[in-house]
């Protein structure tokens, strides 16, 4: 399903941003 995709990714993306600050 695309939508949980995009929630999966966001949430990474957000994990590492929140990794590397």
């Amino acid at each position: 399903d695309e939508s949980a995709k995009a929630a999966a990714v966001e949430e990474i993306f957000m994990g590492v941003f929140l990794f590397i600050l």
